[in-house]
């Protein structure tokens, strides 16, 4: 068992699990990384504390300056976590249509909150409405743009994907996972296929708004991928991603309540869509073992369709 000195020590690390119940029937395996393992219960924390450091290794942060957020829910809360302990105060700047239970934890966690229009798909109004309150009040703020911020690519590659190699080996045959910002998928990408160019990297974007591999947008249910406009992250690494895999809202809510059911791990929709997109692959195209990730747990989603 580790011991850990404070909040940062508890970051990444996270176990793997074999998703033998759901993948029952197939002639594969499903391995997912429970990252709602991490302190502030999702994936983000890596890239927001590799974020936060690079920033101040580099002298962006000035002091007194607070840190602007724009996010769907979980980098918020991840930089408002960590903000908390280093002593920064936060700024989210947040779609209005996000859940509750976001709202309600960034607010516990002492992070001031600005609203923008819209929900997941709408991610850009939130950005661009931080960089114009950053521009309007000069050496006030500091935004982290973290479809952009190759720090959040970093993190993935030296923390996520070694893990993974660490734990099951190199005889994988995909990877898949969401993409909102697609730090993940890129950073684990880079990691894996530097060591077995042969792995398979696959996208999930929600049917609903294919706007990376299709250029189509909508409004989805997907909390935390699907942000509806490419990512500069996808546009720098894009060779790098071998397809793309789209999964409807409702079979990613349908496919969370499965692992709920028949694993006992309650995740959240972006969990389904990952693990929808990864059987697929399974089924589909024969491959023996894909890995996934399970960016953050269920209780997030109290107000939402996963549970109603």
């Amino acid at each position: 068992m580790r011991v850990a000195y404070s909040l940062l020590d508890l970051i990444g690390g996270t176990p793997i699990v074999l998703l033998g119940n759901v993948a029952k029937g197939l002639q594969g395996e499903v391995w997912a990384k429970c990252e709602f393992m991490n302190p502030s219960g999702s994936v983000k924390d890596r890239i927001a504390l590799y974020m936060i450091r690079d920033a101040e290794r580099r002298g962006l942060i000035k002091p007194g300056m607070k840190l602007l957020i724009p996010t769907t829910g979980n980098t918020g809360i991840a930089f408002a976590s960590i903000g908390a302990y280093l002593g920064y105060k936060v700024v989210i700047v947040i779609p209005e249509e996000m859940s509750s239970e976001r709202i309600l934890t960034l607010k516990a966690l002492g992070a001031e909150i600005m609203y923008t229009p819209g929900g997941e798909s709408d991610a850009l109004k939130s950005l661009e409405y931080a960089r114009r309150i950053s521009m309007e009040n000069p050496g006030e703020y500091y935004v982290f743009d973290q479809w952009s911020d190759e720090a959040n690519v970093s993190a993935h590659y030296e923390t996520t994907g070694c893990e993974i190699i660490k734990q099951i080996g190199l005889d994988i045959d995909a990877f898949t996972a969401g993409v909102g910002t697609g730090g993940t998928l890129i950073g684990v990408a880079k990691k894996l296929k530097e060591v077995n160019p042969k792995i398979k990297i696959y996208g999930v974007e929600p049917s609903e708004c294919p706007t990376i591999s299709q250029g189509l947008w909508g409004t989805h249910e997907i909390e935390g991928i699907g942000d509806g406009f490419t990512p500069e992250i996808i546009e720098r690494y894009k060779y790098l991603i071998d397809g793309w895999i789209l999964v409807s809202s409702s079979e990613a809510i349908t496919t969370a309540r499965r692992i709920a059911c028949m694993e006992g791990l309650f995740v959240g929709i972006s969990s389904g869509a990952n693990v929808s997109a990864a059987l697929r692959l399974v089924r589909d195209q024969n491959l023996r073992k894909v890995v996934t990730i399970l960016p953050d747990y269920g209780s997030r989603y109290f107000s939402t369709k996963l549970v109603k």
